[in-house]
């Protein structure tokens, strides 16, 4: 008997409607046939806190650092608890187990952690799936790899996590012991990629405070002939500034006088379409186009990949764009075919590369594309309208083909005074016509074929004024995209990191975490250091603000996946790390962020409060402990009236991750949501809950 172990409910049904045999739903698990499918709820276990290895470790001490554990440990999240005891039932019953999931490590890290809490030892297989269409998953499932294949990929998220837990852990605690010592009671945090994220968004901002702005005049000449035909030409500097006397004399010699042709160019100009998205690119363009943040526009993708099986799993690299293995080039050809429609264009290239995933890369990586679902067949937010739409606009690009134009460049002489002016004349539009792009160079009159004999003029000389502009603050895509650039600056030959939804959502969260803790604010589109972030890179180590940092540790787990060093090697050098840098933050100077830092107290355990955005999109204050339970409203910045959370007086359970269900109060009336949200959205009217299980 095998076991089909999936990450979401959503993917359980989809893997139970691509197997052959009548299914039925038990609780916490289908049965297909002789084959069960079961769910893990993406997050059933979460890395042990210090006091799981030692009571000690509940009080903070500087003598108690650093905290490294010998044998690692998981602590099972409350709502999944009952979870994990259904898989370890149904684990005694199955002689296979097939993990089901995206190509990505997280899924394989999340596969290795229940498997090892759970002490299987059983035969393992993976099938890696690319979309959820019940086609594609049935193409999937006649291929799966032994769970060996993916040991390096296991090997270097595991190093990756527990790097990012020894940093977290200890030098925030660290940082946080000498703050309390000169006078500040919030706890300071710190880590592998928040620390250098804020540390990049803090210089940049700088950069743009310091940004000279200079002006300078320049001097352009419209030419013309007898047909008709203009161009604007600027005055050939030397390099040296155009003083304003000097434009004067200049407009006076040339103004309605002969021009003569010097030398004309011609340049065939052929400009491909851009490469298909990953998901930075993808934040990116959400950010700047429709100000989505970067959280958002993870959230909209994860649900047209799960939800609404829209789009393949988002994996790209390189410049080499092809479509998933499982996704029929048809099925794109004819969504995307319909997009062109509406947009009034016919596409010229249909899409036909398909890759074959080879035994020995079972995570190869591929562009974002539509599965070939209709898109009216599911109802979609304006979130996930605008993303979806992103998505097939790039994949379009490639069947308009590529912009072709003739760049011509002309020289000409007036007055002894030399002018030169470029102009692009179009062939072919490609896919600028889906973006709307216009060219400053493209003339307004009769095309030109000017020659060396043809008669000109020179008649009206303009001299404008120009400043240069700063550089505009990042947004979140653009911050991201930075700290990527960052992290394989040292490597530019070295394969693109491998994105993921859960690896960007992630990033994601560290961007709300640095706004949460008041080290970032955002403004509108986007976000920039407050005096507080800005305060704390000044005060924290150089190690671990330079953006030398995650160079060093990406390399390291590169290095991991390709075999090149094994897991010890680098956790060896992990552990000497920490020891040097708890040792430089226990002497950083922090006394001058106390009149920067507004502390909130929790008035049970004492721990600092922190401010969230809840899913109504308004804000409360809670613990930043997890354990405590205390809540508290917002009153115009700072903690107001502490909530008190009423037991649930039901005995009903979610129907997804079997966890308590609370009633809550929505725009349409009472309704029934998980007590786990947002890790498990389930939500069912209080009017129409009669089909409710009952504890």
């Amino acid at each position: 008997m095998h076991l089909y172990l999936t990450e979401t409910f959503e993917q359980a049904e989809a893997i139970v409607t691509a197997l052959s045999g009548e299914s039925f739903r038990e609780r916490g698990f289908f049965r297909v046939g002789e084959h069960l499918v079961a769910w893990t709820n993406i997050h059933l276990l979460q890395p042990a806190s210090p006091e799981y290895y030692d009571d000690k470790y509940k009080q903070w001490n500087l003598n108690d650092l650093p905290i490294i554990p010998s044998q690692w440990g998981w602590e099972v999240r409350r709502s999944g608890r009952h979870q994990l005891d259904i898989l370890s039932e149904l684990l005694r019953r199955v002689d296979t187990v097939i993990y089901c999931s995206p190509p990505d490590e997280e899924s394989q890290i999340r596969l290795h952690e229940i498997l090892h809490y759970l002490a299987w030892r059983g035969t393992t297989h993976r099938v890696v799936f690319d979309t959820l269409t019940p086609s594609s998953l049935r193409h999937s499932l006649e291929q799966s790899f032994n769970h060996s294949v993916f040991s390096p990929y296991s090997s270097a998220g595991l190093a990756r996590h527990r790097t990012d837990w020894l940093l977290g852990i200890n030098v925030s605690r660290a940082l946080t012991l000498r703050a309390r010592e000169q006078g500040i009671a919030s706890t300071l945090t710190a880590g592998r990629v928040q620390t250098p994220l804020l540390s990049l968004i803090v210089q940049h901002d700088r950069a743009i405070e310091q940004f000279e702005i200079q002006q300078q005049l320049e001097l352009e000449i419209d030419i013309t002939d007898h047909q008709g035909g203009r161009v604007r030409a600027r005055l050939k500097q030397d390099g040296s500034l155009l003083s304003k006397s000097h434009a004067e004399t200049i407009q006076l010699a040339c103004s309605g006088k002969p021009a003569t042709l010097i030398e004309r160019i011609e340049t065939p100009m052929v400009d491909h379409p851009p490469t298909t998205l990953n998901i930075t690119g993808l934040i990116a363009e959400m950010c700047k186009e429709h100000g989505l943040t970067a959280e958002q526009t993870v959230e909209a993708a994860r649900h047209l990949f799960v939800a609404h099986q829209l789009i393949s799993y988002p994996l790209v690299t390189g410049p080499d764009d092809a479509l998933p293995p499982s996704v029929s080039p048809d099925d794109v050809n004819q969504t995307v075919n319909e997009f062109l429609t509406t947009q009034g264009l016919t596409p010229v290239d249909p899409l036909t590369t398909a890759i074959q995933r080879p035994p020995e890369q079972p995570l190869k990586q591929y562009m974002i594309c539509p599965t070939g679902k209709p898109r009216h067949s599911v109802i979609l937010t304006k979130e996930q309208a605008l993303v979806y739409d992103t998505i097939v606009k790039y994949v379009a690009t490639h069947q308009l083909g590529p912009h072709r134009a003739v760049s011509k460049h002309f020289t000409f002489d007036v007055e002894g005074y030399t002018f030169e002016a470029a102009i692009s004349e179009e062939i072919d539009l490609g896919w600028y016509a889906l973006f709307n792009t216009t060219n400053d160079n493209r003339p307004a009159h009769p095309t030109i074929q000017w020659h060396n004999d043809t008669p000109l003029w020179g008649q009206r000389v303009h001299i404008e004024a120009k400043r240069t502009k700063a550089p505009k603050y990042y947004n979140d895509g653009e911050a991201l995209r930075a700290l990527e650039h960052v992290e394989y600056d040292c490597h530019p030959t070295s394969p693109r990191r491998v994105q993921s939804l859960a690896t960007e959502a992630a990033r994601a969260n560290v961007i709300e975490t640095l706004i949460k803790r008041g080290y970032v604010l955002r403004a509108g589109k986007f976000i920039m250091a407050t005096e507080l972030g800005r305060e704390l890179v000044d005060a924290l180590p150089n190690k671990i603000t330079s953006l030398d940092y995650p160079k060093q540790w990406m390399s390291q787990f590169d290095a991991i996946r390709g075999k090149r060093v094994n897991y010890e090697t680098v956790f060896k050098s992990v552990c000497d790390s920490v020891t040097d840098l708890i040792e430089e933050a226990s002497s950083a100077s922090l006394g001058h962020l106390s009149h920067l830092i507004d502390d909130h107290r929790c008035p049970l355990c004492k721990q600092s409060l922190v401010r969230i955005r809840t899913h109504k999109k308004d804000w409360l204050w809670r613990c930043e402990n997890t354990q405590c339970s205390y809540r508290a409203t917002d009153r115009n910045g700072i903690p107001g009236n502490a909530i008190n959370k009423k037991p649930s007086s039901h005995e009903r359970h979610c129907p997804k991750c079997d966890a308590n269900l609370v009633k809550r109060e929505g725009k349409h009336g009472e309704f029934w949501g998980c007590e786990t949200y947002p890790s498990c959205d389930f939500t069912q009217s209080v009017k129409h809950a009669i089909d409710l299980k009952l504890r």
